[in-house]
């Protein structure tokens, strides 16, 4: 009888696996793509809250590959002062390019030329492996990620779940899950992080593909009025509140904060101090300005009230 169920158990595995296999391939090179990534191996700190989104093509020495781009959400990540990162996910202008992927579809292959974003390098690998989905039970995971003189994991099962949004195939190694599609809680670059090593905070929080909007993410525009001062905008959308934050070497001087809807008519009007909240709940939706004015200068940002 123990023969019997431990046979039954094996052949279980094995059509499994063989299902999985045979699943049509999901890439990871998707347009529109979002990963909603928490990351503390890059030199953002405290912001350790990411958006890598896929946007646009390029070829490089003959090959085709989606373009992996960074952008840093604005929340700073300490469990005892600040709540936790939850939608709308809001991340500031600027973004960096910082891999360029493809899939072999045939072959169930995720490569690409990547930089490390801890180090801020300027240079891109050559065209290399980042993880090969086609591996199973007892197969070495394998790519720039898993570094094999260090004991790279170990797949122990391989089988078919549903994960972000659909049913994919996943490998399970000690270190964690690999989804095909997805990548690890390292991203889609798969295993390692920018350094390449198994450190401290790494999840995807949510998978999302759709324009930025559809997926809770929005943009939150940064201000500078002059070389030594931002101004953070926030959120926008705004819905009930706004709030206005200047950065932390405001050197005090005075600054008028003023809103005004597209037909010129002023809303409301402060000063900025260490910072303006406003009660937005009597605003109708649309889109209104938010004016920046201290001494000559001036500066000016679209706002949108949901």
């Amino acid at each position: 009888m123990k023969y019997f169920i431990l046979l039954l158990l094996v052949l279980c595995a094995a059509i499994s696996g063989l299902h999985a296999q045979d699943a049509p391939y999901l890439p990871t090179a998707v347009e529109g793509a979002n990963w909603v990534i928490e990351d503390s191996e890059t030199p953002h700190f405290p912001y350790l809250s990411f958006v890598r989104r896929i946007e646009g093509d390029t070829t490089v020495d003959g090959r085709d590959y989606k373009k992996l781009y960074q952008q840093v959400i604005d929340h700073i990540m300490d469990e005892h002062t600040d709540p936790p990162l939850a939608r709308p996910y809001n991340v500031f202008p600027e973004r960096e390019l910082i891999a360029l992927l493809r899939d072999d579809i045939a072959e169930r292959r995720v490569y690409g030329k990547v930089r490390s974003t801890f180090s801020g390098a300027a240079e891109f690998s050559e065209d290399v492996l980042l993880h090969d989905y086609k591996l199973e039970v007892g197969d070495t995971l394998r790519g720039a990620g898993f570094d094999p003189n260090a004991g790279a994991p170990v797949i122990y099962e391989v089988g078919e779940e549903f994960s972000f949004g659909q049913v994919r195939r996943v490998q399970r190694a000690d270190d964690g899950s690999y989804i095909e599609g997805i990548g690890s809680k390292y991203g889609p670059t798969s295993g390692g992080s920018a350094l390449l090593i198994g450190c401290c905070i790494n999840s995807i929080v949510e998978y999302c593909v759709g324009d930025l909007s559809d997926c809770n993410i929005w943009l939150t525009p940064v201000t500078e009025l002059h070389r030594d001062l931002t101004i953070k905008s926030h959120p926008n959308p705004f819905k009930t509140q706004l709030n206005f934050t200047p950065s932390e070497n405001h050197p005090g001087e005075t600054i008028t904060v003023s809103l005004r809807d597209l037909a010129g008519r002023l809303l409301k009007e402060d000063d900025l101090g260490n910072g303006l909240q406003w009660t937005t709940g009597d605003l109708a939706p649309g889109v209104y300005l938010a004016t920046f004015t201290s001494g000559m200068r001036s500066s000016t940002v679209k706002l949108v009230k949901q």
